[in-house]
């Protein structure tokens, strides 16, 4: 019989964390979820939400975290702990333009990036909101915006910051009547002692 992982990650003494771009917050989280382990964690450095969830998926990983939205699709093999944080959506317009929300884009096209699918489906669209335009890259989506393909640009507080970095023709402002991202730590699906630890640790956590 397969050791359960927490057995497992204690006769180790370590454990490896696939990381997206984490706060120094989540990297403390890390650090609580270690501490109830008696291990160490070693973190795996991921480029996005999808990499870390595959890092956990093919075992490269026991956890993942970073940003990683409630609304990504864990696939067959990993399981999600409850929300330990949220983050507000951030629109990007040329300068002057105070859209602020999916209704006052009606009738325009408004860039999101591909990895926020999952949020916008209570957004209006068609005559009542924007037509959605989907982007891999910031910089695709900053491009069409410098060209007038499309009117705004959704992003997170960090990337609409760097992106306003030495450009004076854009602006941003806070997406108002939209739902906040819900962050969320990844783990495979049966190792559910894990994430059952994790979710207690979270709900300590949040108190702090």
């Amino acid at each position: 019989k397969e050791a359960d992982c927490v057995e497992r990650i204690q006769a180790s003494g370590s454990f490896p964390v696939a990381v997206c771009h984490a706060s120094e917050e989540e990297l403390a989280l890390v650090e609580q979820i270690a501490q109830a382990l008696g291990a160490q964690a070693e973190s795996v450095e991921a480029e996005s939400p999808e990499a870390a969830r595959d890092l956990v998926a093919d075992g490269g990983a026991d956890l993942a975290i970073g940003r990683i939205p409630d609304t990504l699709d864990p696939g067959a093999v990993c399981g999600m702990s409850v929300s330990y944080a949220q983050g507000k959506l951030y629109v990007v317009t040329r300068r002057g333009d105070y859209s602020d929300s999916p209704a006052a884009f009606a009738g325009r096209r408004l860039g999101v990036p591909q990895e926020m699918e999952g949020l916008t489906g209570g957004w209006p669209t068609d005559t009542e909101g924007p037509e959605l335009v989907w982007y891999t890259r910031d910089d695709q989506g900053m491009k069409a915006l410098a060209e007038g393909t499309i009117d705004g640009y959704v992003c997170r507080l960090d990337q609409g910051l760097k992106l306003l970095e030495g450009d004076s023709r854009i602006q941003m402002q806070n997406l108002k009547s939209v739902l906040p991202e819900q962050y969320v730590i990844l783990a495979r699906r049966g190792d559910a002692r894990l994430l059952q630890g994790i979710n207690s640790i979270i709900g300590t956590w949040e108190k702090e």
